[in-house]
């Protein structure tokens, strides 16, 4: 065989084992970021029982919260002492290689079970400032964002201990509704479905239905996600990060909301969530980017 009959055999077996390898990457890390979902929300907003539930069709991996990879943030304290990434953090390169199906961790895989996926869902806390820099980048993957009133997601929060320990319980309260107003004012207008917490809990199947409809417009393997079938109630009672709070069903202090109230009364979110801790409108009269035809 002649010296460039080799190099051709060389250069065909390098191709094979490449093309290979792509293949493979495709079946067990991911399918793409044109099958992936991102749901994109605060932390205590009910983002994991959602993503349990649009992720339990057979063949849909889990990805979870990749934009903590970065920073080695977990969840609590720490991740409270450490600002959110932006823009240019190493963390939105993190979220699309993520949708890709080209990163994987301990952390992002710790609650996928599908081996062989044919879509995937995406979720994250700490990524409310990368929503320009994601759509930007995969303008066909659907985001969905998840909301929740701060002044339950603030008192949650301190209950935790997820809180700066060198300030009172109230400024710690006031803080955390202050920073959750600041990243959902930032998020507004941005093209992606809203979808309320409190919706959600009052009627999971309607809110399954109107993402099943949004994720379907954007790729048809969400035509899968069989909304009626889903057992909404075992997936809200074993949530893999429920915590049971002694606190949960009595007033918050009436000292954290007078501490917050300003804030929230001067942000247009206060005409959807109101700051005696109800909610008082729709999310049309806040939000100015939610599709259509949902």
């Amino acid at each position: 065989m002649t010296s460039s009959s080799l190099t051709r055999v060389r250069h065909h077996g390098r191709y094979l084992r490449q093309r290979w390898r792509r293949r493979l990457q495709s079946l067990v890390i991911g399918p793409g970021s044109h099958r992936s979902l991102w749901i994109c929300s605060w932390q205590r907003s009910g983002s994991t029982w959602l993503l349990e539930m649009l992720a339990s069709p057979p063949g849909t991996r889990l990805v979870y919260e990749p934009a903590n990879v970065a920073d080695g943030i977990i969840t609590g304290q720490e991740a409270a002492l450490t600002e959110l990434p932006r823009t240019d953090s190493p963390a939105a390169g993190d979220v699309l290689r993520a949708m890709s199906g080209r990163l994987r961790s301990p952390w992002t895989d710790q609650m996928n079970h599908s081996h062989l996926p044919r879509r995937s869902v995406v979720k994250d806390v700490r990524a409310m400032w990368l929503l320009d820099a994601v759509r930007v980048q995969r303008p066909h993957v659907p985001i969905i964002i998840l909301t929740r009133h701060p002044y339950d997601i603030a008192r949650s929060v301190v209950d935790l201990g997820w809180c700066d320990p060198t300030r009172s319980a109230a400024d710690n309260f006031a803080a955390e509704v202050a920073t959750w107003c600041d990243a959902y004012e930032n998020a507004l207008d941005a093209r992606a479905l809203w979808v309320a917490y409190e919706d959600l809990r009052a009627d999971p199947r309607a809110q399954l239905s109107r993402i099943r409809a949004f994720a379907t417009h954007f790729h048809p393997t969400w035509e899968v996600l069989d909304v009626e079938t889903i057992d909404v109630e075992r997936w809200s009672q074993t949530n893999f990060r429920q915590t049971t709070l002694s606190s949960a069903t009595t007033p918050i202090d009436a000292a954290w909301i007078d501490a917050a109230t300003p804030r929230l009364a001067a942000s247009p979110w206060s005409a959807y969530y109101g700051t005696d801790g109800s909610v008082v409108g729709h999310l049309a009269d806040v939000i100015a980017g939610d599709f259509s035809w949902n």
